[in-house]
């Protein structure tokens, strides 16, 4: 699902945030075409987002 979410965000245009828990999972994200990545078990991930 956070893959296609990621594919249609982009088709229509948007800037795209993906999380994931691996390496290989946030390199899937961006090969998706997500713009950012960030670990979700990285403490303090969230405040890298805002």
């Amino acid at each position: 699902v956070g893959i296609a979410a990621v594919q249609i965000a982009k088709a229509c245009g948007l800037r795209v945030i993906g999380t994931a828990s691996t390496d290989q999972g946030l390199q899937a994200i961006l090969d998706q075409g997500a713009d950012f990545v960030f670990n979700h078990k990285q403490e303090g991930y969230l405040k890298e987002i805002a």
